[in-house]
């Protein structure tokens, strides 16, 4: 390999690992299929954290306030698009295309597109993923691949965390 092609893989090698690199300045999309019929034209958040950086909380919807309200992305169907953000500590938000894994992301629907911090509604539905892999800003998952409101051990740990959704503007 000749000394220009291997700046050129390393240069390609680290752009890959950095975080925005690998998708334009657009930001990136979770995609979520196979939503039962019963939530069409209902509308839908997504939050996730990365074990990597716990400053940051990542969020899916049409549009996110870090402090006050968030508009949702609508169920039409039987699927939804959720463009991806990052709030850090300090509230600031920006669209999110990195890569690497979320850990306990959920995917709540509600029956408003519009959600307040201080009286969120109660979710009608629930997906949650342990593990959801992004590339660019993007991934996508069937809701079949989640652990959904309906099954027992779901509503239990449903039940168990509703509190921590309401720090990002979620159902309480």
């Amino acid at each position: 390999m000749t000394n220009r092609k291997l700046r050129q893989a390393i240069v390609i090698a680290f752009c890959v690992t950095i975080a925005g690199c690998a998708k334009s300045a657009g930001g990136g999309q979770f995609t979520l299929t196979d939503i039962p019929p019963e939530y069409n034209g209902k509308y839908a958040i997504l939050t996730g954290m990365n074990l990597t950086t716990p400053n940051l909380v990542y969020v899916g919807c049409k549009s996110v306030s870090g402090n006050d309200k968030n508009k949702l992305s609508r169920i039409s169907n039987g699927k939804v698009t959720l463009p991806m953000w990052t709030i850090d500590t300090s509230s600031k938000v920006k669209k999110y295309s990195g890569s690497g894994a979320l850990s306990m992301v959920s995917v709540s629907i509600f029956d408003s597109e519009m959600q307040a911090k201080e009286k969120p509604e109660e979710p009608s539905g629930v997906a949650m993923f342990m593990t959801v892999d992004f590339t660019g800003g993007s991934a996508s998952k069937s809701w079949e691949e989640g652990m959904a409101t309906g099954n027992p051990v779901m509503d239990t740990i449903f039940d168990s965390i509703k509190g921590a959704l309401g720090n990002f503007g979620v159902g309480q």
